[in-house]
């Protein structure tokens, strides 16, 4: 039940055929809050009703929208940033590397609204150009989804936008970041940057509304240019490591967004269209500071879908959607070799018809799918190269309550996608049992899963221009990924605490990876030679006493190593992935306040593929505290939060400067 106000409200449940029971609880302790309620038989005594989803596999995170909102995160990067087992990193400032288990970038689908938004030219995506205003919800699927996409060896990270559900509602913000790093020298200049936006819902009867959001960022002297690597006592990249006044430190974006939704009697329809604009300093890269480099985007999505109920055991849902991205990349650099004045334009046209079929307890869910993908650029053979991929798949779930205490459910999947120009003919499969057992406020799940995906070539890979460094590789074969994940969840819910302890195993073996070398003329060209073993164990703790107070704690490990039949390199450690990594968060919630500590302990990593030079562990560290004030008709929430509040200097990608401390304080209105 959304947009309930909150304070202490009681809960009356009530069935014609049942003694009715009431629960009072405190709204907006939490965004979830789960009751535990038995209806004593009055008369009738009914099957159970089991409710359904138009998916198989449940995500193994979820970020909602009061979560984003109290974590202080401006956009999805920020927000993904906060996740246990997901790493994200800035490239050059213009694009993020997203790491989910050990995997590269191009391993991971992004979807916006069920539209894949990663770069066809190298896999990369920006999260930081989705602005946290009109993000829903964030899903996690670190195994994939074959409802979604195979193409996911990575797994898959869904955003989902707001719709125009629920009240009529507005809100306005604004915000001031300080980037400084010990090493620079305080200013007022480095005040100016500032964020500021609108959204709007609006209802118009009782079937349908509409809802808009704008949202802005104008960042003077974002890059902080802290150049260490921590790697052999703080080897200095640019020597010598001193703050530099740039004009192209900072980056501006502006960003629109709009949906319709319209409720039938049996379904409803949904549209949306979303256009942003970014344009960013290139920082450089290994000893070449940039000073006159930008890079300019402009990114259009448009989407469609509508979902009917012909009876309660049959639905059908259709989507369709578009997306057009224009980047546009200058280097003029007077003491530099690199010239670079490109234009790349990317295009997506993507459309899903599924449904679902319910009998009883089984449940199947078939679909198909088009998907369709252009990449123009100057940098490719030919100009423009295009990708069709038509795919089909079938679900099928069996759910079973054994006794009143245990319920047990398998699951299994096959997907087939037919790829021009690849001849990666296997039908994919996934399969997964689970046995859950509840007793008073006892909780124990356990579970298995198997899932088999893929990820393409990029055009990169397949077309890359033929110069005097490098060319690209045509015949390359798609990549090929089996997953294995046993867990063990338990919780207990007790009157004043609640306990939580999970335990996940996991393995990804990887085949076909593709790796560029060197050949005898000296040229670098793409070959499917080397294959990947990542291996890793979860472990998560979490409690919250008296709905005020909580506290999580995660640790993974993870060994992730290839094997290339080079004695040089077999059965090294692939580089850039951590050993282990650590995350604490503790929060406080009450009349108002959030506050929330948060320490992220990240491990030894290697530098090159031979293991001989390795990264020192560090310690990053944040802090967030809002308040929220009654306004006339609305309320006033103000925030103050800091990322490597420490100012650690670390380097993960090698050569390219890192984010120092961040502070940034946002006011926003809601009414």
């Amino acid at each position: 039940m959304s947009n309930i106000p909150d304070g202490s409200r009681k809960i009356t449940f009530e069935h014609i055929c049942c003694y009715s029971a009431s629960e009072f609880i405190i709204s907006g302790s939490k965004e979830d809050i789960v009751l535990n309620v038995v209806l004593k038989s009055r008369v009738i005594d009914l099957e159970p009703v089991v409710a359904v989803t138009g998916r198989e596999t449940k995500p193994d995170l979820v970020l909602s929208e009061r979560d984003i909102s109290s974590s202080g995160a401006a956009d999805a990067e920020a927000a993904v940033k906060s996740l246990p087992g997901i790493r994200v990193e800035r490239i050059d400032g213009s694009s993020s590397k997203i790491s989910v288990r050990g995997t590269d970038t191009r391993h991971t689908a992004v979807l916006l609204d069920g539209v894949m938004i990663n770069s066809a030219m190298d896999g990369s995506c920006d999260l930081s150009a989705i602005p946290a205003g009109m993000i829903e919800k964030i899903e996690i699927f670190k195994t994939g989804d074959a409802a979604l996409t195979g193409r996911s060896a990575g797994g898959v990270i869904s955003i989902t936008t707001k719709k125009a559900a629920g009240t009529n509602r507005a809100e306005i913000f604004y915000t001031n970041g300080l980037f400084q790093s010990d090493r620079d020298n305080f200013s007022t200049g480095r005040l100016n940057n500032h964020g500021f936006g609108l959204s709007l819902k609006r209802g118009f009867g009782e079937k349908h509304g509409v809802f808009f959001s704008y949202n802005a960022r104008r960042n003077a002297n974002e890059w902080s240019f802290i150049n260490a690597a921590k790697a052999d006592e703080y080897r200095y990249i640019n020597h010598p490591n001193t703050p530099r006044e740039q004009s192209n430190s900072g980056s501006d974006s502006d960003d629109l967004y709009a949906s319709y939704n319209y409720t039938l009697e049996k379904g409803e329809i949904n549209a949306g269209a979303g256009y942003s604009e970014k344009r960013y300093g290139l920082p450089g890269w290994y000893d070449q500071p940039y000073y006159e480099a930008y890079k300019n985007t402009k990114n259009l999505i448009l989407s469609a879908g509508t979902e009917y109920f012909f009876t309660e055991s049959i639905s059908s849902s259709l989507k369709a959607s578009y997306s057009k991205l224009n980047s546009r990349t200058n280097i003029s650099e007077t003491d530099s070799i690199f010239h670079v004045d490109s234009e790349d334009i990317f295009q997506n046209f993507d459309v899903n018809l599924s449904g679902i079929l319910k009998f009883n307890r089984l449940v199947f869910r078939p679909g198909a799918g088009f998907f369709y993908e252009t990449a123009g650029s100057e940098n490719l053979q030919d100009d423009e190269h295009e990708r069709r991929i038509i795919s089909s798949y079938l679900k099928g779930e069996y759910t079973q309550n054994i006794t009143n205490s245990v319920k047990g459910k398998i699951s299994g999947s096959v997907r087939k996608d037919i790829i021009s120009g690849q001849n990666f003919d296997r039908p994919l499969f996934s399969a997964s049992c689970s046995g859950e057992y509840t007793r008073d406020k006892l909780t124990v799940n356990a579970s298995f899963g198997y899932f088999q995906s893929y990820t393409l070539p990029t055009f990169s890979d397949l077309f890359w221009a033929e110069n005097l460094f490098s060319s690209g590789n045509p015949d390359l074969e798609a990549e090929y990924c089996d997953q294995y994940e046993a867990s063990v969840k338990n919780s207990l819910d007790l009157d004043f605490l609640t306990l939580r302890l999970n335990y996940t195993y996991y393995e990804k073996d990887l085949k076909d990876l593709i790796v560029w070398i060197k050949r005898t003329d000296g040229r670098y060209t793409p070959e499917n030679m080397k294959e990947g073993r990542i291996t890793g164990h979860e472990i998560s703790f979490g409690t919250d006493i008296s709905e005020m107070f909580h506290i999580t704690a995660d640790h993974n490990f993870m060994d992730a190593r290839q094997f290339t039949g080079d004695p040089a390199t077999d059965g090294k450690r692939i580089i850039y992935k951590p050993e282990q990594t650590v995350s604490l968060k503790a929060g406080f919630d009450r009349s108002g306040w959030h506050a929330e500590l948060n320490a992220d302990y990240t491990g030894r990593m290697f530098l090159n593929e031979t293991n001989s030079i390795d990264i020192y562990p560090y310690r990053l560290y944040g802090a967030v505290i809002s308040k929220e004030f009654t306004a006339g008709p609305g309320s006033f929430t103000v925030t103050l939060s800091g990322q490597n509040i420490t100012d650690e200097q670390y380097q993960v990608i090698y050569g390219y400067p890192m984010p120092g401390r961040k502070i940034e304080t946002t006011v926003r209105y809601k009414f």
